[in-house]
């Protein structure tokens, strides 16, 4: 389970990446932080 959830985590991180290099950094950075 621990593995799953890195793997989506990683997922997810990625698409955050590509969604912060379309959009400001911080204010992407900030909110998903937030979430997470």
């Amino acid at each position: 389970m621990i593995v799953h959830l890195t793997e989506e985590v990683k997922r997810k991180l990625w698409e955050i990446n590509a969604l912060e290099r379309s959009t400001s950094k911080r204010r992407t950075a900030k909110r998903r932080i937030a979430v997470l």
